[in-house]
Parts: C-alpha cells; structure tokens; sequence
C-alpha cells in the first residue's frame, strides 16, 4: 500500500497538468478569437469605406452629374442611361412618383423580404454573412442569388449594402460588390458570378402620402449573355417597384 504522501504528490501533479494544459488551451481559444475579432473589425471598416464611397456616387447619380441620356418615359417613369468612360456597362436610372409615403416604402418595399418578390421577380434569395450598424447607418453584408427571365445559368454576386437618411428625410440604400468578393464568397459551378458597380434607390418624400423613387442599375451579369440584352431589359425589371407600389399587378415571369 502505498504511503499517503505519494498519493498526494500524484494527485497534485495530475492537477498540475491539467491546469497547464487548460490554460494553454483557453489562451489559443482567445487569441484566435481576438485575431478573429480585429479581422472583423478591419473588414467592417473597410466595407465601410468603399459604401462611404459608393454613396458618394450614388449622389452624383442623383444629382445627375455627367451626360445622361433620356430613354423613354413609361407608366410615368423617366428612364435614362450614362456612359462611363473605362466601363463598357452603361449606368440606368429610373425616375418617378409612388402614392406611398417614404417610411413605407423603404421598410414595406425595399427592406422586407417577403414582399420583395411581388415587385423583384429575379430575386432568389438573400444570404447575410454580417450586419453591425455604426451611428445611423445600417450596413450589411450578403451573398443574392437571381433568377434568370430567359434560358440562361442563374446569377449570384456578393453585396454590401448601406441605409441612411439624410438631414432632410431623404432614405438612401446604396450597394455595391465589394473589392473582396470572391475572397468572402467564392464562386460556385452552380451560378456564375455577377458584378453589381454603385447604385441602389433614393427614396424622397413629397408628401404625406407620395414620395419620389429615383433606383439605380449597374450590373455586369457576366457569361456569355450579351450585355445590350441586360441593358435594355434592366428597365424593364426595375420599372416594377413603381407598378407594386401604386397598387397594380407586376406580371408573372417564366424563368429559369
């Protein structure tokens, strides 16, 4: 039988052990856990910065700084095109008037899912990978995936979005795809990657009841499908927020 003294020096080594190797354990944990939270912290800011940037775009956008070329006017919507020097894919703007107050028609139209595909058609879902807000500004991050109007393979881009409203009411939701969107969401085999440049939607309240909608398109939808096709089929697409929000009926698309 051994004496009780060797038992207690076995017992306390033991403990000794276990004790170490916990504590080394508990300091990778939060050293991986700090390196993990200044990563975040880095990526946040930067994604800040770049929508500060998109923002400031989408005001010129709206003040309509540059040559911007009217297309037609239809359902009372004014839809016009700008050529960027360096970019083969023209930025279009869409211009009209909702009876919907402001405030509805960022949070009842635009913000809420369920809604979004009685006026979005291609739109096949949202995954967000992060969302922090900073001030009044809400920013978020996503991978959207979109459906297809014609026989073509489906589309996914990554996205980080901004919402704000400015001192005089005005709500401003801006996106863009960010610099590092292949690295936060690598392509898949099952869509092909598409690339969304500044824009998003400017809503102004008029009044109680109605409110201006300004919406933005840029997009290179990549593959093989020509360009001048998603040109003048954007129009087509955006112009159906305007028909949601004045009470009619967006058709039924057939797509892929």
């Amino acid at each position: 039988r051994r004496p009780v003294y060797a038992q207690n020096t076995r017992i306390q080594i033991i403990r000794c052990a276990l004790f170490t190797f916990l504590g080394a354990y508990l300091r990778a944990i939060l050293s991986k856990t700090l390196i993990t939270m200044a990563d975040m912290t880095a990526r946040r800011q930067k994604y800040e910065e770049e929508l500060e940037a998109c923002l400031v775009q989408m005001q010129l956008y709206y003040a309509e700084q540059g040559c911007w070329k009217h297309l037609h006017t239809k359902k009372d919507v004014v839809v016009k095109k700008h050529e960027l020097k360096g970019n083969s894919v023209p930025v279009i703007k869409l211009d009209g008037r909702v009876p919907m107050k402001a405030d509805c028609i960022l949070n009842d139209v635009l913000l809420n899912t369920e809604k979004r595909p009685l006026w979005n058609r291609t739109w096949d879902g949202t995954t967000v990978l992060d969302q922090w807000q900073n001030g009044d500004k809400v920013y978020r991050v996503s991978i959207e995936k979109q459906k297809m109007p014609i026989i073509a393979k489906p589309r996914d881009f990554t996205q980080i979005r901004l919402i704000t409203t400015d001192s005089s009411g005005r709500h401003w939701v801006v996106y863009t795809t960010p610099s590092d969107g292949c690295q936060i969401a690598p392509p898949t085999e099952a869509f092909i990657r598409a690339t969304f440049f500044p824009g998003g939607y400017v809503v102004d309240p008029i009044s109680e009841a109605t409110s201006n909608v300004t919406i933005v398109g840029h997009i290179k939808i990549g593959g093989d499908l020509p360009q001048i096709l998603v040109t003048k089929g954007l129009p087509k697409e955006l112009i159906n927020l305007f028909v949601y929000t004045r009470g009619e009926t967006v058709k039924k698309l057939n797509v892929k």
